[in-house]
């Protein structure tokens, strides 16, 4: 039950919140689903005894990574929608 809850906020929180603000912060749904994958992967091995150090750091910086991932592949499939150059 504690690796679903870690994989449940880690993924979700940052893509749902940032998904009540869609049209202004301009998120997209393959943003978001990277986040959810990389966001509760990265919670799920927080959990697992791998002997990796600081655990518990780790699944706070699964909330991090998750909105780096939602607001980078955002941005670049924003990007590639347009057909020209980001500025």
């Amino acid at each position: 039950m504690m690796f679903a809850y870690t994989v449940f906020t880690c993924g979700l929180v940052v893509p749902v919140v940032a998904g009540l603000f869609k049209d202004r912060l301009r998120v997209t749904s393959g943003g978001a689903l990277s986040a959810l994958i990389g966001g509760g992967g990265l919670g799920l091995l927080s959990k697992l005894p791998l002997g990796i150090g600081g655990g518990e750091d780790l699944g706070l910086a699964a909330f991090g990574a998750s909105a780096a991932l939602l607001f980078g592949v955002s941005l670049i499939q924003r990007g590639q929608k347009g057909g020209g150059a980001m500025i």
